[in-house]
Protein backbone atom coordinates (compact mmCIF):
# COMPACT_ATOMS: atom_id res chain seq x y z
CA UNK A 1 0.00 0.00 0.00
CA UNK A 2 1.73 3.55 -0.85
CA UNK A 3 1.70 6.24 1.48
CA UNK A 4 -0.24 9.20 0.63
CA UNK A 5 1.69 12.25 -0.83
CA UNK A 6 0.39 14.75 1.79
CA UNK A 7 -1.83 14.84 4.75
CA UNK A 8 -5.19 12.73 4.40
CA UNK A 9 -8.70 14.39 5.78
CA UNK A 10 -11.04 11.84 6.56
CA UNK A 11 -13.85 14.19 5.16
CA UNK A 12 -12.51 13.94 1.85
CA UNK A 13 -13.18 10.59 1.89
CA UNK A 14 -17.02 11.12 2.96
CA UNK A 15 -18.95 9.80 -0.32
CA UNK A 16 -22.10 12.12 0.11
CA UNK A 17 -23.06 14.10 -2.46
CA UNK A 18 -23.56 17.56 -0.86
CA UNK A 19 -21.93 20.60 -1.30
CA UNK A 20 -18.48 20.05 0.46
CA UNK A 21 -17.36 23.41 3.13
CA UNK A 22 -14.01 24.24 3.24
CA UNK A 23 -11.50 22.57 5.65
CA UNK A 24 -11.40 25.46 7.65
CA UNK A 25 -15.25 25.14 8.60
CA UNK A 26 -14.76 21.40 9.97
CA UNK A 27 -16.69 19.60 7.16
CA UNK A 28 -19.90 20.53 9.59
CA UNK A 29 -18.23 19.14 12.46
CA UNK A 30 -16.58 21.13 15.52
CA UNK A 31 -14.67 20.17 18.36
CA UNK A 32 -13.73 21.58 21.38
CA UNK A 33 -10.37 22.40 20.41
CA UNK A 34 -7.11 20.52 21.49
CA UNK A 35 -4.90 21.20 24.44
CA UNK A 36 -1.60 23.88 23.50
CA UNK A 37 0.64 20.64 22.18
CA UNK A 38 2.95 21.12 25.63
CA UNK A 39 0.61 19.35 28.62
CA UNK A 40 -2.03 16.60 26.20
CA UNK A 41 -4.74 18.16 28.02
CA UNK A 42 -8.15 19.59 26.65
CA UNK A 43 -8.92 22.93 27.03
CA UNK A 44 -12.05 23.46 28.42
CA UNK A 45 -13.11 26.95 26.94
CA UNK A 46 -12.93 25.56 23.54
CA UNK A 47 -16.37 25.49 21.57
CA UNK A 48 -17.90 22.07 20.82
CA UNK A 49 -21.15 22.11 18.17
CA UNK A 50 -22.39 21.14 15.21
CA UNK A 51 -23.31 22.59 11.78
CA UNK A 52 -24.46 20.09 10.02
CA UNK A 53 -26.24 17.25 11.78
CA UNK A 54 -26.89 15.05 8.61
CA UNK A 55 -22.48 14.91 8.55
CA UNK A 56 -22.64 14.12 11.62
CA UNK A 57 -25.49 11.28 11.41
CA UNK A 58 -23.32 9.66 7.93
CA UNK A 59 -20.31 9.53 9.90
CA UNK A 60 -22.20 7.66 12.29
CA UNK A 61 -23.47 5.85 10.32
CA UNK A 62 -20.03 5.17 8.38
CA UNK A 63 -18.30 4.13 11.58
CA UNK A 64 -21.20 1.33 12.38
CA UNK A 65 -20.29 -0.11 9.09
CA UNK A 66 -16.90 0.09 9.48
CA UNK A 67 -16.89 -1.76 12.84
CA UNK A 68 -19.87 -4.38 11.41
CA UNK A 69 -16.84 -4.92 8.22
CA UNK A 70 -13.80 -4.93 11.30
CA UNK A 71 -15.98 -7.53 12.93
CA UNK A 72 -16.62 -10.17 10.26
CA UNK A 73 -13.56 -9.97 8.71
CA UNK A 74 -11.07 -9.47 11.61
CA UNK A 75 -12.29 -12.34 13.83
CA UNK A 76 -9.86 -15.17 12.67
CA UNK A 77 -10.77 -16.96 16.61
CA UNK A 78 -13.15 -19.49 15.09
CA UNK A 79 -11.43 -20.24 11.95
CA UNK A 80 -10.92 -24.07 12.34
CA UNK A 81 -8.15 -24.49 9.62
CA UNK A 82 -6.04 -21.57 11.49
CA UNK A 83 -6.94 -23.20 14.71
CA UNK A 84 -5.50 -26.53 13.68
CA UNK A 85 -2.37 -25.15 11.72
CA UNK A 86 -1.36 -23.27 14.80
CA UNK A 87 -1.80 -26.78 17.13
CA UNK A 88 0.58 -28.82 14.56
CA UNK A 89 2.97 -26.33 14.97
CA UNK A 90 3.04 -26.87 18.84
CA UNK A 91 2.99 -29.58 21.60
CA UNK A 92 4.93 -32.85 20.49
CA UNK A 93 4.64 -32.53 17.01
CA UNK A 94 6.73 -29.76 16.56
CA UNK A 95 9.61 -28.60 19.02
CA UNK A 96 10.00 -25.03 18.66
CA UNK A 97 7.94 -21.82 19.91
CA UNK A 98 6.19 -21.08 16.47
CA UNK A 99 3.18 -22.86 17.89
CA UNK A 100 3.14 -20.87 21.17
CA UNK A 101 3.86 -17.32 19.25
CA UNK A 102 1.31 -18.18 16.62
CA UNK A 103 -1.48 -18.78 18.96
CA UNK A 104 -0.71 -15.75 21.49
CA UNK A 105 -0.41 -13.69 18.18
CA UNK A 106 -4.31 -14.78 17.23
CA UNK A 107 -5.24 -14.23 20.80
CA UNK A 108 -3.78 -10.65 20.52
CA UNK A 109 -5.34 -10.18 17.07
CA UNK A 110 -8.93 -11.38 18.01
CA UNK A 111 -8.93 -9.14 20.97
CA UNK A 112 -7.89 -5.96 19.43
CA UNK A 113 -9.93 -6.89 16.34
CA UNK A 114 -13.28 -7.07 18.87
CA UNK A 115 -11.98 -3.75 20.84
CA UNK A 116 -12.18 -1.73 17.71
CA UNK A 117 -14.87 -3.26 16.48
CA UNK A 118 -16.83 -2.40 19.77
CA UNK A 119 -15.18 1.10 19.70
CA UNK A 120 -16.11 2.22 16.38
CA UNK A 121 -19.62 1.12 17.27
CA UNK A 122 -19.42 3.17 19.86
CA UNK A 123 -18.14 6.42 18.17
CA UNK A 124 -21.44 5.62 15.60
CA UNK A 125 -23.89 5.39 18.39
CA UNK A 126 -22.38 8.57 19.67
CA UNK A 127 -22.43 10.70 16.50
CA UNK A 128 -25.66 9.43 14.97
CA UNK A 129 -27.15 10.07 19.01
CA UNK A 130 -25.15 13.49 18.91
CA UNK A 131 -26.58 14.42 15.70
CA UNK A 132 -30.27 13.27 16.47
CA UNK A 133 -29.92 15.64 19.94
CA UNK A 134 -28.82 18.34 17.71
CA UNK A 135 -32.04 17.70 15.23
CA UNK A 136 -34.59 17.36 18.54
CA UNK A 137 -32.97 20.64 20.38
CA UNK A 138 -32.44 22.65 17.60
CA UNK A 139 -36.42 21.93 16.64
CA UNK A 140 -37.28 22.74 20.11
CA UNK A 141 -35.37 26.00 20.40
CA UNK A 142 -37.07 26.90 17.02
CA UNK A 143 -40.37 25.72 18.78
CA UNK A 144 -39.69 28.32 21.88
CA UNK A 145 -38.54 31.02 19.82
CA UNK A 146 -41.57 31.13 16.82
CA UNK A 147 -44.02 30.82 20.22
CA UNK A 148 -41.81 33.71 22.17
CA UNK A 149 -42.20 36.01 18.83
CA UNK A 150 -45.94 35.12 18.29
CA UNK A 151 -46.77 36.53 21.90
CA UNK A 152 -45.02 39.65 21.53
CA UNK A 153 -47.03 42.81 20.19
CA UNK A 154 -45.69 43.85 16.92
CA UNK A 155 -43.34 46.67 17.71
CA UNK A 156 -43.77 48.00 13.58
Amino acid sequence: MSRPAGPVDVRDLDPAPVRRPSRETGGGIRTMSGGDGTTGGMRTTGFSGVDDPAALNRAGENAKQLASLVHSNGDVGDDAEMTMAVGSLSGDLWGGDLGVALLNTLESWDKQSRRLARTCGDIGDKCVTTAHNHVRTESANESEMNAVHASLPDFD
